[in-house]
């Protein structure tokens, strides 16, 4: 185990890579540990806001849950608001967590219950009513996805079993089920009928994803993915079952648009016991279709695919692997990849666990613009047995390395003191418009083709426009005079 000065040679190490201009993912802040001994702290994670805001949940010794969300503050990271009690969202069997991209609104679920709350100056408060489970089953809120809006949220139930809607010993031969809600007048109403698993025994709804306006749901069970859409308030089948390695879990992460999804068979052996294996599929001909290569573990036992994570435009993918070379030291380690070309290419260098045993990238979350990363490593003893820990990763400099530069983009005026106009060469496209402080905290987000950002509220300073378009990403400075 590494004491604190071999921790602080390493990280220094790493600060003169990215000193010296080697493109490298830069850790955002400080490691976080868990509080106490057995918290689980980092079992889920959940990243928003350009990775300045994440969301963490621990799960101690899998009978109470605690849920945490923390703010960098350009140095250290510090719990962003709390309940409106005063409490951090602890409750029980807590397995479900997620913020949507602007880290402003917050679902929790889990134990037959999920709750959904809204940030307001320093305090979280419960938007709409509790969901409590109506098939009287406590694994409801398993796991929970929000829309972007905030306003749609999908809940799973992986133990559910229409013979018998409550767990019992020994267990019912689970189908699993989905529902997704919609919040209307101030009160979550659900969308369409029931997802249930069409099989006894396949456990649906063990991992799940959504896409960004909530129309979307691909849901995992233990030997496929089915992605399902809503026409007219109709949960449809979109496409084929995409079949996968049996296992008692799939992780699963779609793209904003629904056409592109993930999946993680962490268990998939050739002749490599337990490689593990990622595989993307998009939807094209009414169909879906494999997109790029397969990523592999390369060795026995890493479990490629334990958790996986996608970026909302589909480029950007965060792959965790719990395993190790052995099979037993299980540090695990996350890997950052990037569709070009139809390949998909490891960006920067492996992130590895800390220690044996931490099983680092046991869930991972990209944000939505695939420029950061956290990672949970739950078994992490920095801060007593199983305490867990989370790091962030900014990655931008990975990205700016595979830019397609475009010097004719301008801004106008610049300096500034109002408004600001974007000018594009011919045949550039806009899609969306990012501004940024100088500490890297998106402060305004513009979707679309509008080329105006409006700073007159805004303080004086030095700020960075990410320009993204259809032939790729150019960041320029700007004045606030």
């Amino acid at each position: 185990m590494f004491n604190n000065s071999m921790k602080s040679i390493v990280l220094l190490i790493g600060s003169l890579i990215v000193f010296f201009g080697l493109p490298a993912q830069v850790q955002i802040g400080s490691d976080i540990d868990g509080e106490a001994e057995g918290e689980a702290f980092g079992t889920r994670v959940t990243a928003a806001s350009n990775g300045n805001i994440i969301g963490v949940l621990g799960s101690t010794n899998g009978i109470s849950g605690s849920v945490h969300v923390y703010q960098n503050n350009g140095s250290s990271w510090e719990l962003y608001g709390t309940e409106s009690n005063g409490n951090h969202f602890d409750g029980l069997m807590m397995s479900g967590i997620h913020l949507t991209p602007d880290g402003q609104t917050l679902a929790i679920g889990g134990g037959g219950l999920v709750k959904v709350y809204a940030y307001d100056s320093g305090i979280w408060t419960q938007i709409g009513n509790d969901l409590a489970s109506s098939i009287g089953n406590n694994s409801f809120g398993s796991r929970v996805e929000l829309s972007n809006s905030g306003d749609v949220l999908a809940v799973s139930a992986p133990n559910y079993s229409p013979s018998s809607n409550s767990i019992s010993i020994p267990p019912p031969p689970y189908v699993g089920l989905v529902q997704l809600f919609r919040l209307e007048s101030g009160n979550w109403t659900q969308i369409g009928g029931n997802i249930e698993g069409i099989n006894f025994g396949e456990i649906s709804g063990r991992n799940i994803s959504m896409s960004s306006d909530g129309n979307t749901v691909a849901i995992a069970n233990n030997s496929s993915i089915r992605v399902y859409e809503n026409i007219s308030d109709v949960w449809t089948l979109k496409g084929t079952e995409i079949p996968g390695v049996p296992q008692n879990r799939k992780s699963v992460s779609l793209s904003g648009d629904g056409n592109v999804v993930v999946i993680g068979d962490s268990e998939f052996s050739d002749s490599l016991i337990q490689r593990g294996r990622v595989t993307a599929y998009q939807f094209a001909s009414n169909d879906w279709v494999q997109l790029g290569n397969h990523i592999y573990g390369e060795v026995a036992y890493y479990r490629t695919g334990w958790s996986v994570s996608l970026s909302e435009a589909a480029n950007v993918l965060a792959v965790g692997e719990i395993g190790s070379t052995s099979g037993s030291t299980n540090a695990g380690r996350t890997r950052i990849f990037e569709y070009n070309s139809g390949t998909w290419t490891q960006l920067g260098s492996s992130i590895f666990g800390e220690y044996d045993g931490d099983v680092s990238g046991g869930s991972v979350s990209i944000t939505a613009d695939g420029s950061a990363v956290a990672i949970g490593a739950s078994s992490n003893d920095d801060n007593g047995t199983d305490a867990g820990q989370v790091r962030v990763y900014n990655l931008s400099a990975l990205l700016s390395d595979n830019q397609v530069l475009i010097p004719e983009i301008k801004l106008y005026p610049n300096p500034v003191e109002g408004h600001f106009s974007v000018s594009l060469p011919p045949g550039i496209e806009l899609q969306e418009l990012k501004l940024f402080n100088s500490l890297g905290k998106a402060i305004i987000t513009i979707n679309g083709n509008s080329k105006h950002i409006k700073m007159t509220n805004i303080s004086s300073g030095i700020y960075f426009v990410e320009i993204i378009t259809n032939k790729g990403r150019e960041t320029k400075k700007i004045i606030r005079y």
